[in-house]
């Protein structure tokens, strides 16, 4: 009787031990189960993330229509324009990394002086020109009012690298003179055509005529180079001086060069922003305060480049 007792206690508690471990079972597959929807649902979570982010990524790297900013980026435009009237100048504004576009009276055709320089240094990248090759420097090429060539002794022979560096670090005029000599006036006109320049060279000299539009040309073109090419980088290198340099906003790295003859003085660069843009002033102030009237435009254009990744980033957001 004894014996059967214990058999049926040893039977339920296998039975009760079975259902136990059942019930273990059971609970620890609900367990993962539950954890596999938790992890499934952060995985779309993920995914969706990801995907937006790629989204806006995308958005943030093509260029848009600025009409798609809406109202108030317009009127920011407006007040850029009501601003300028106040000033001799004309201005052109373009993004880099975006094909938006300011222009105010950027068509204008005023004497550009120094500015053609930068041509010069584009032409030597765009034609592959070994930069250590030699010029003489003769004497034709001698002023005592040159900055750079004075440096150097009349007979010397100079690596292109050197006259370029002349030419757009002090804007050197004998240094302007010996790359046209080299180049030929000629070729460098349809170098500047073949850009999509409307006026270059043209006034009767070896300086000439350029209007705001075109010189924003010639800064793209250089930013495009120092991409892939390490010339156009250490150009681009000469250009970030302190010489004449009005363009300097919120202690950005400027890339400029300078145009200065009598009433006109220019001055043009590519500003290194989180976002960099080119920009071109070309002004009347060559006998007036032109330093802080390009740097107060600087800064306002400076305003306008702010306020249109603003908006940009908030319509990129808006991305489904």
């Amino acid at each position: 009787m004894m014996k059967k007792f214990f058999l049926t206690i040893l039977v339920i508690v296998i039975i009760l031990s079975g259902f136990y471990f059942f019930l273990k079972e059971y609970e620890e597959l609900e367990n993962k189960k539950e954890i596999q929807k938790i992890e499934e649902k952060e995985k779309i979570k993920q995914k969706e993330l990801e995907e937006k982010q790629a989204k806006y990524k995308a958005c943030m790297e093509a260029s848009i229509d600025s009409s798609i900013l809406g109202e108030e980026f317009k009127q920011k435009v407006i007040e850029v324009d009501n601003f300028l009237k106040d000033y001799q100048a004309y201005v052109s504004y373009s993004e880099l990394n975006d094909n938006y576009y300011y222009g105010y009276n950027d068509e204008i055709v005023i004497y550009g002086a120094s500015l053609i320089k930068l041509v010069d240094a584009l032409y030597i990248l765009d034609n592959n020109i070994d930069i250590n090759s030699t010029l003489k420097y003769s004497s034709n090429y001698y002023s005592k009012y040159n900055k750079g060539l004075t440096t150097h002794n009349v007979g010397e022979d100079l690596t292109i690298d050197t006259v370029v560096k002349h030419a757009l670090a002090v804007s050197d005029n004998g240094a302007h003179k010996m790359l046209v000599d080299y180049i030929g006036f000629n070729n460098l006109k349809k170098y500047g055509q073949s850009l999509g320049a409307s006026v270059i060279l043209t006034g009767g000299d070896n300086f000439g005529m350029q209007t705001a539009k075109d010189t924003n040309i010639y800064l793209t073109r250089l930013y495009k180079l120092t991409l892939e090419n390490d010339n156009a980088i250490k150009f681009k290198d000469y250009m970030i001086n302190d010489f004449h340099s009005y363009l300097d906003v919120n202690d950005l790295s400027v890339a400029h060069k300078y145009g200065y003859y009598q009433e006109k003085f220019h001055d043009i660069g590519i500003v290194y922003d989180e976002y960099p843009y080119v920009i071109s002033v070309l002004t009347q102030y060559g006998n007036n305060d032109y330093a802080s009237k390009i740097n107060e435009i600087s800064n306002k254009i400076n305003e306008l480049h702010n306020e249109f990744w603003n908006y940009k980033k908030e319509y990129c957001e808006t991305i489904k």
